[in-house]
């Protein structure tokens, strides 16, 4: 599907199907991005929500990382509010610096 703006990317999941681990990436404008793939990446983005998955999603399986990991930096990086950040009353750092 090609490369994704941080800024397009409201939320993420972890799923496992078959002991393979994925993260679910949910995009503002699904659509687009399954209507722009060709061939097989467009069928594996129907295959995906036919599995319950959203369209794009990051297959982790051969990868030597923890899922956990992968999410905790996607969530930090498009900074999703959790309650603990929520609730802080100092504003969260920015992470333009890590922009390069």
């Amino acid at each position: 599907m090609g490369r994704i703006p941080w800024s397009e990317i409201q939320g993420a999941y972890i799923r496992t199907i078959s002991g393979n681990d994925f993260i679910c990436l949910e995009v503002r404008c699904p659509e687009q991005y399954i209507s722009e793939a060709k061939g097989i990446k467009q069928a594996l983005a129907n295959v995906n929500r036919a599995l319950g998955f959203t369209p794009v999603s990051l297959n982790l399986s051969g990868v030597a990382v923890d899922t956990a990991d992968v999410l905790e930096f996607i969530i930090k990086r498009i900074e999703i509010p959790t309650e603990e950040t929520a609730n802080a009353s100092a504003p969260s750092p920015s992470l333009a610096a890590e922009d390069h």
